[in-house]
């Protein structure tokens, strides 16, 4: 599981301070359950930005796990928000996943575990309410009081021809994460900074139940 490396470095989604001086990792309401407009490059130009305009009915978020790397469901969005510590809102968001074959296009190396994530119908309507329950501590606390986490439970497991590498050398392997949008489909690489590492220290934490190959 990688639950604890997403809440606490924001690794598939991101973790704010629900304040007036921080964008809140939410896209703004949609009235009506209408789609938005598509984000402009300027506005998907980190990880976090391409989250917060997440458009469900147009783009994925797609993970590039390296070879050996096996993930499995649930591929669901796990949304805590507290007010000073104390929970006020916990719900899980659906995501529709589906998996693309390795080495179909070029920014997919032969092998790799691909994961295109998306939302389901209900996106605008949790959204709506994900952020009322923002504002309504924002408006009775002032900022800084509270907190949004949004994680993810997926879990990864390492193929046993991989056990070496990955297990016993220790070897880092990279991941990419992408927003696909348009038709035919783009491509546009996503940093995630500081918490690739810790990411990938994640999935080798797999090895403490992963075995060598006969």
């Amino acid at each position: 599981m990688i639950r604890a490396t997403f809440a606490g470095i924001a690794a598939i989604f991101l973790i704010v301070g629900c304040d007036n001086a921080s964008k809140p990792a939410i896209a703004p309401a949609v009235e009506n359950a209408a789609a938005p407009a598509a984000p402009s490059e300027a506005e998907v130009a980190t990880f976090e930005e391409a989250v917060a305009n997440f458009d469900g009915a147009t783009q994925h978020l797609v993970w590039v796990l390296p070879p050996g790397i096996i993930a499995s469901g649930p591929f669901s969005a796990r949304v805590v928000v507290k007010a000073d510590d104390a929970t006020e809102l916990d719900t899980t968001i659906p995501l529709t996943s589906e998996k693309a074959a390795g080495g179909s296009r070029a920014e997919y190396p032969a092998g790799a575990e691909v994961l295109r994530l998306s939302t389901d119908a209900s996106y605008p309507q949790r959204l709506e309410e994900i952020r009322g329950v923002v504002d309504g501590i924002t408006s009775r606390l002032g900022p800084g009081h509270g907190e949004l986490a949004i994680t993810s439970d997926f879990k990864t497991e390492i193929d046993p021809t991989f056990h070496q590498e990955y297990c016993v050398d220790q070897k880092l392997p990279p991941v990419a994460i992408y927003l696909e949008q348009g038709e035919p489909s783009t491509l546009r690489k996503l940093p995630i900074g500081g918490a690739e590492s810790i990411l990938q220290a994640t999935i080798l934490a797999g090895c403490a139940n992963a075995k060598p190959a006969p």
